[in-house]
């Protein structure tokens, strides 16, 4: 289980966000600590011993600059980046990990850096984020003296840049990004690697339905899932809003041996107003090789 909470505070020419998350502990041997892909939403706020927490996980403050918005502090950098209007929202879209996020993304956790955002025309925007390439979660102890600790041996930045704008009907988001952490390469030859890759999303009608194409690519030397390619829609239907979706983790080269091949994940939901305050989303889900894993 989960719980989020979250207040805008204005002050001055901008506003603070204070974002406040807790999280259940994950049962040992359920199903989103035994598949990892199947919840987007699943150990998001967590101890160094695995316990669930109540924690604060975003803490910014936003304000115009140079035409556009800034945003400082302590920041989720998948509000800026990677954004489609289909699945992006693991509350009311699809639950499953692939369909929330771009997997072969090396996005940083809840992380300190700064995001800029301008709308440069209609359907037209650009996007830069520079952070720390380690959020809360991503230390050993996962506590906010280490997320401070942005020196520390193996750190370095995630940068990235995204430009969006309409083509030929359609909404495309093309975006790159680069994390200096230290990365092993999977061939073993060395062990200080940058990571980097480039992505794209695209929205676009076919009659009722919304549909969401989903690409990506990450360096093959360091990323053990190296490419993805995801389709979802969301469509009405005399039910409740109906989404579909399919994608698949393509493993590196480098990383190929017996026992591990490509992900592949499918997700079907319908979305219940229950009333205007309240949503219900049943999900049903796929999954092949789960973590890469194809043996027995």
């Amino acid at each position: 289980g989960s719980l989020d909470l979250v207040t805008t505070i204005p002050a001055g020419p901008g506003q603070f966000l204070l974002y406040v998350e807790g999280n259940s502990t994950p049962r040992k041997n359920g199903v989103a600590s035994l598949l990892g892909e199947a919840n987007g939403d699943a150990g998001t706020a967590l101890d160094k011993d695995g316990d669930g927490r109540l924690q604060v996980s975003e803490l910014h403050y936003t304000q115009g600059f140079a035409a556009g918005e800034i945003t400082l502090g302590l920041l989720d950098v998948t509000g800026f980046l990677d954004t489609n209007a289909v699945a992006n929202d693991e509350t009311t879209q699809f639950l499953g990990a692939s369909f929330v996020l771009n997997p072969v993304i090396e996005f940083p956790d809840y992380t300190l850096g700064g995001a800029y955002h301008q709308e440069l025309g209609e359907d037209t925007s650009l996007s830069l984020v520079l952070t720390s390439s380690h959020g809360l979660g991503d230390n050993p102890d996962r506590s906010y003296s280490e997320l401070f600790d942005v020196n520390d041996d193996g750190k370095g930045v995630f940068a990235a840049v995204e430009g969006g704008f309409p083509l030929a009907g359609a909404q495309v988001g093309v975006g790159a990004w680069l994390s200096s952490a230290d990365h092993d390469r999977l061939d073993g030859t060395a062990t200080d690697e940058d990571n980097y890759g480039v992505y794209s999303n695209i929205d676009f009608a076919v009659g009722e339905a919304m549909v969401n194409v989903r690409l990506g690519w990450a360096d093959d030397s360091v990323s053990q899932g190296s490419t993805f390619i995801g389709v979802a829609t969301e469509m009405p239907t005399s039910l409740a809003p109906l989404g579909l979706a399919i994608g698949r983790i393509g493993l590196a080269d480098d990383a190929e041996a017996p026992g591990v091949d490509d992900i592949t994940q499918a997700e079907a939901y319908l979305r219940f107003a229950l009333n205007d305050q309240l949503q219900l989303t049943p999900s049903v889900q796929w999954i092949s090789n789960t973590g890469f894993d194809s043996s027995d």
